[in-house]
């Protein structure tokens, strides 16, 4: 019996203590300049379960979003009671399920946690199944959705299809998919939209495009991809093949919202969650950064109705047989003006150009520099709910 009462006793206290490891976990992620927020159902605790082990969940409290060496990391860990050598093997464990970014500037690794959008929940590929897929969209739905579309700058950016810009343009090289796709080089990852893989599960395949391969990491997101074995190093031109194919199936380039992007999304509004919550406000121009949009030159329109088709947020309507642009609703993708062989539609620049930052690290610090509390973050949720400019 006192045998029996030692074993209840010691698995009830490892409940306990991964449940406290996990609590104090979803805490540290939403501390992090893209949060965690809490639900009402409490299923991000399931979605952390499923991705971290307890003790990867104790470790991942000693990492920032702010990339740091790793000697640092051993020593902060090792003063909270966790040795070195076994830091390191939750550290290497917690890479291969795609929880944390090593990032080598100058040759030097350096490590920093991943927020879980756009971030771990995307490196799931190998993992994916329909309980997570559906758990994320249920968080998404009662929280992290309006966490990710509050922040201030965006974390992704939209930039419009390369058909939709003309050398009149003189657009910027962070706006140049060609150029970001250039510069980086031979660190291009091309792997499967996590979106489209949960959606097949499910049995709701994407209605826009039967491609899997659309998505892109570059520089050391792209490296880690690589090294894990969740994508395939391919070259310039097969990446630019890629986006034309992307632009002709009707898909929304987003990347990350820096100078030197680290992934592009090849988005729509059937799959991608926070674009169909996107696509449901009443004004989607004021959740994205794009420095784009619509322009409608009538005198050429022939009312082909392909805009109106092509536009993924409905921005385009054809009444009373006039083209219609809601520039509340316009996210200055280029597809309409893609589409449009009469050359009615182009993409014309917006007074106020907006320069992304630097870098990951950059961009991290100006979310967190501007991040609002709950009732910040309720009110510009309510604004845009009712349509109101923020």
């Amino acid at each position: 019996m006192k045998r029996l009462a030692a074993v209840l006793g010691d698995q009830g206290r490892k409940h306990w203590q991964a449940r406290t490891a996990y609590r104090r976990l979803a805490k540290h992620l939403n501390a992090m300049p893209v949060g965690f927020p809490r639900s009402v159902s409490g299923v991000e605790k399931r979605i952390l379960r499923s991705i971290f082990t307890p003790g990867e969940a104790e470790a991942a409290l000693h990492l920032s979003y702010k990339p740091e060496p790793k000697d640092a990391i051993l020593a902060r860990a090792s003063k909270h009671g966790i040795p070195s050598a076994e830091m390191e093997r939750r550290l290497a464990s917690m890479e291969k399920n795609g929880a944390l970014l090593i990032k080598n500037p100058d040759g030097e690794p350096r490590i920093c946690l991943l927020p879980f959008v756009v971030g771990f929940f995307e490196t799931q590929i190998a993992s994916m199944n329909a309980g997570l897929y559906l758990d994320t969209t249920q968080y998404m739905a009662e929280a992290m959705g309006f966490e990710y579309l509050s922040t201030v700058p965006q974390q992704m950016r939209i930039v419009p299809v390369e058909k939709s810009i003309t050398p009149q343009h003189r657009i910027s090289t962070h706006d140049e998919i060609r150029r970001i796709i250039a510069d980086a080089g031979d660190s291009i990852a091309l792997t499967t939209c996590i979106c489209r893989k949960g959606r097949d599960m499910l049995g709701a395949p994407c209605k826009r495009t039967d491609r899997r391969e659309t998505c892109m990491a570059f520089h050391d997101f792209g490296e880690m991809y690589i090294k894990n074995g969740w994508a395939r190093r391919i070259g310039v031109e097969e990446a630019m093949e890629v986006i034309a194919l992307s632009e002709k199936d009707g898909l929304v380039i987003e990347v990350s919202n820096e100078k030197n992007p680290s992934f592009a999304c090849m988005c729509c509004p059937c799959c991608c969650g926070v674009f169909n919550m996107l696509a449901a406000a009443p004004r989607p121009a004021d959740f994205v950064q794009s420095n784009f949009r619509a322009a409608l030159d009538s005198d050429k329109c022939v009312l082909c109705g392909k805009c109106e088709k092509r536009c993924p947020t409905q921005a385009i309507k054809i009444k009373k047989d006039a083209v219609k642009i809601d520039l509340g609703k316009c996210i200055g993708c280029g597809l309409c003006a893609a589409a449009c062989k009469p050359g009615a539609l182009t993409m014309a620049p917006k007074t106020k150009q907006r320069t992304p930052p630097e870098d990951y690290s950059a961009l991290m610090d100006a979310i967190l520099a501007n991040k609002k509390g709950l009732v910040g973050k309720a009110a510009s949720t309510i604004r845009g709910a009712l349509g109101i400019k923020r």
